[in-house]
């Protein structure tokens, strides 16, 4: 019926790839592609008490894509990279994480199936219009908290 594809933020390459692999199967076979932000993916893997929190996907370093919620689930500001060296004072929510950094970062494991989930939620922000699917990058210009 569809196909659901992560467009990010996480690795510029992977998402490059990933990304115009699906485009290619959708376009061949007229299949409706779902696009899934990895902070969707990990944002239906919680349930916050917190009235502020931050989810986040690891990126390298020290250093993770983060995306800033508050308790209605909704987002006010940008995606930006964070220090996690950084004193951050709301709890953070991340997936890749290898390394153990304070009581205050939650790691989330994420699947594929994980993906399959959020798209199936998602099935009517299906598009045909494939140049309108793109990545999620965060740059490195951009403020670092």
């Amino acid at each position: 019926d569809y196909i659901a594809v992560n467009i990010g933020p996480g690795s510029f390459t992977g998402l490059r790839i990933g990304i115009s692999f699906v485009k290619g199967l959708c376009f061949s076979n007229n299949i409706p592609l779902i696009p899934i932000k990895s902070f969707d993916i990990i944002k239906s893997k919680i349930s916050p008490i917190d009235n502020q929190f931050y989810i986040c996907v690891y990126s390298h370093k020290h250093y993770a894509y983060a995306q800033e919620y508050y308790k209605d689930n909704k987002s006010l500001c940008s995606p930006k990279l964070i220090n996690l060296n950084n004193k951050i004072d709301i709890p953070i929510y991340i997936s890749g994480l290898l390394d153990v950094y304070d009581n205050n970062i939650k790691n989330i494991n994420i699947t594929s199936l994980d993906l399959l989930k959020v798209a199936r939620e998602s099935h009517c922000q299906s598009t045909n219009d494939l140049n309108k699917v793109k990545p999620i990058y965060i740059d490195y210009s951009d403020n670092v908290v």
